[in-house]
């Protein structure tokens, strides 16, 4: 595992550990701020863990918040790009990530400005289900990437009383798959966490697609 150094003591960004952003009404949890045993980060890292098994050369990481997951990208692939639309989270990437070789942080709102198309791979983690239009993103997802693109989603809840309130809308795995068509499923994996009964739940769908 590749864990991104902090340049910064944990203690002092306590107050930047859950936010919410402006451009989305979900909470944010700042990953360098918090232990690598907090199920939420463990499961970024897991995410990241899966794309590195995939990608090469240069990525995009669309929507990348606070750019943790993004700096472990550009440990072993590069240049790497971190984009998002959240100005707060962007400013500490470049902050903590200052004089990294190949990694650099960008402020853009890809859903208006599209995604720059240079890459040889896009990575995308828990954001459809945000955007009021998730298949045109994906198809701005394939615009973007020479070689592959590595999404993930949360599963998609049957009951709507577990709906997230913070979701414009639940992605299916069946949904995904068309908005991919013509390319090739690399690798399907379901991460899950524990829960304070004992028991381990579905918390994310990771799929990777290849040209």
């Amino acid at each position: 595992m590749t864990v991104p150094e902090t340049r910064q003591d944990p203690e002092a960004i306590a107050d930047d550990r859950q936010v919410v952003p402006e451009v989305c009404r979900a909470p944010s949890y700042n990953y360098w701020a918090i232990s690598d045993a907090h199920p939420m980060k463990r499961a970024v890292i897991d995410r990241y863990e899966i794309a590195l098994g995939h990608v090469e050369g240069s990525v995009v990481d669309a929507a990348c918040g606070w750019g943790y997951g993004t700096s472990m990208l550009a440990a072993e692939a590069g240049p790497v790009v971190g984009i998002d639309a959240w100005g707060r989270a962007i400013a500490y990437a470049q902050s903590v990530t200052a004089g990294r070789r190949g990694l650099r942080f960008i402020e853009a709102d890809l859903e208006v400005e599209g995604v720059p198309d240079h890459f040889d791979w896009a990575v995308c983690f828990e954001t459809l289900e945000h955007l009021k239009d998730p298949e045109g993103f994906a198809a701005k997802l394939k615009a973007a990437a020479r070689k592959g693109i590595c999404v993930s989603v949360p599963p998609a809840r049957r009951k709507s009383a577990r709906n997230n309130p913070f979701h414009e809308r639940e992605i299916e795995w069946d949904s995904l798959e068309q908005w991919f068509k013509g390319w090739d499923l690399a690798e399907k994996v379901i991460i899950e966490t524990d829960l304070p009964n004992g028991r381990r739940m579905d918390i994310s769908v990771v799929g990777v697609w290849t040209r």
